[in-house]
């Protein structure tokens, strides 16, 4: 997942952290609030959200996960076929997924996931 600073963060380590600035001069264009301790203190940032260039630091940020909901239709497999069962696409709600099942629709279900 690719970071975007225009999208609400927090650090690697699970702290809460919000972006004041990020076009400050120089090799770390971004400046941050993170709350450690109670407090909000500020740290400078690469544009990729490193605290360092290196990376994989607790302080380093990331955007928060958006948690998507879904429901998928389940499909019997394929005479032949290895696998178990076949998956439609992920569809927004219930009702799109039903109108779009085939005859030989086994199940519809709800999935949640993380981007």
């Amino acid at each position: 997942m690719t970071f975007d600073p225009k999208k609400p963060v927090q650090t690697r380590d699970g702290r809460p952290a919000r972006i004041v600035c990020r076009d400050a001069k120089g090799s770390y264009p971004i400046v941050a609030m993170i709350e450690i301790d109670g407090e909000e203190q500020p740290k400078t940032y690469t544009a990729d959200g490193k605290f360092d260039r290196f990376g994989g630091l607790p302080l380093d940020l990331i955007n928060i996960p958006t948690k998507r909901t879904g429901w998928v239709n389940v499909y019997p497999p394929y005479e032949g076929s290895m696998q178990i069962a076949f998956l439609s696409d992920a569809y927004r709600t219930r009702e799109e997924a039903d109108k779009d099942a085939a005859e030989c629709r086994i199940a519809c279900v709800q999935i949640e996931w993380e981007e």
